[in-house]
């Protein structure tokens, strides 16, 4: 618990201004921080008895994660897919754990570069055509709710919980390496896990999206790393003038697909954004930023909690957005790919919120070709 307490102190002590300025301080201070905060995970000891519990869940639940009911947790559900990539992504290449639950060698799949159709080198590759155009790219992760709430499956500890999912932030080390901006909201979302009412959470207790304080930390982060960027340059939109941000409660409806699997109406809480009690759309198809994803996108558009809107009101300038239901990996992509040539010329910056859920290697994790700079 010490080396954990350690790393984590080496992981909050705030980068140099003058450092994170710059891409080399930047990517170096993305480095440092998530292979500190790797090493608080393996130091806390929780992962290992975590990963035992997962085989023992996904041995009860076989067949395809895409239409088997959600798994039953000590609150609420979670989709058995969520368990599997946790598995495949944190573990080496050998899954299932052996019968004695001790973890089989070799390297984690996340920093496997032998494993086919890993994602680093499609994401690395459309790191580096964007950045032919002249255009940034951030990546954003959002974890999973297991790897912030592993107490729904197993006990943890009253204190010292740093997280889980060591690989994704070695993953992120790697990003960094290769030059391409990352944000693991894995600390963040584990500081402010617990919200001081049942609506004010992170995560939707039977559903697999996040709650509108989810999606709006997660657009926070986004627009803090943007404004780090050399080229930033301050929106003008204005709380106050330009709309006004009211707390509300409402119901959340999953989808009927999404009920069919076990999710239930939910009661959040959000910070929407409102101007003359009606609210704002801060969608702008012109816009030099530009975000990529899928169903995390937009959820909660209609109050304006989503992402895109809460990434818009920190970033403090109207947004752009393509999204595709299941098609975060690839989809995305190729939509941004049949952008016309006078747009090319107008975006500045892509934001690709991917889920990681969605990170593990699969065939769709390929090179899409954008248009010649």
């Amino acid at each position: 618990m010490i080396a954990a307490l350690v790393a984590l102190a080496l992981l909050q002590e705030p980068a140099a201004d003058a450092a994170a300025s710059t891409r080399p301080g930047r990517l170096l201070a993305q480095e440092r921080e998530a292979l500190a905060l790797a090493a608080a995970i393996d130091a806390a000891g929780v992962e290992p008895g975590f990963c035992a519990a997962l085989q023992a869940v996904l041995d009860a639940h076989p067949g395809d994660p895409e239409t088997l009911p959600f798994v039953d947790v000590r609150n609420g559900k979670v989709p058995i897919g969520a368990f599997r990539q946790f598995a495949r992504w944190n573990l080496p290449d050998r899954w299932p754990l052996p019968a004695d639950g001790a973890a089989a060698a070799g390297p984690q799949v996340a920093v496997d570069r032998a494993v086919a159709h890993h994602p680093l080198p499609a994401i690395v590759d459309f790191d580096r055509q964007l950045a032919a155009h002249g255009i940034e790219l951030l990546v954003v992760l959002l974890p999973s709710r297991l790897e912030i709430h592993p107490e729904l499956l197993i006990d943890v500890p009253a204190t010292g919980f740093v997280g889980l999912g060591s690989g994704t932030q070695r993953f992120v080390a790697e990003l960094a390496r290769e030059g391409v901006d990352a944000v693991s909201l894995t600390a963040r979302f584990v500081a402010e896990r617990f919200g001081a009412t049942p609506s004010d959470q992170l995560f939707l207790r039977s559903d697999p999206h996040l709650t509108p304080r989810g999606y709006s930390l997660a657009a926070r982060a986004a627009a803090e790393r943007l404004a780090q960027f050399p080229g930033f340059v301050p929106g003008t939109l204005a709380e106050g003038r330009d709309f006004q941000v009211v707390a509300a409660e409402f119901g959340y409806q999953p989808s009927e697909s999404l009920v069919t699997r076990g999710a239930t109406i939910e009661a959040v809480r959000g910070e929407t954004l409102q101007k003359e009690r009606a609210i704002v759309d801060l969608h702008d198809p012109a816009a030099p930023l530009v975000v990529l994803g899928d169903s995390h996108l937009r959820l909660h558009a209609f109050t304006a909690c989503d992402f895109v809107s809460q990434l818009a009101r920190f970033h403090g300038a109207k947004v752009d957005f393509l999204k595709a239901d299941g098609g975060a990996i690839d989809t995305v992509r190729v939509k941004l790919a049949r952008r016309d040539e006078a747009r090319w010329q107008t975006m500045k910056t892509v934001v690709w919120l991917l889920s990681e859920t969605v990170i593990a290697p699969g065939p769709r994790w390929k090179r899409i070709a954008l248009p010649p700079p």
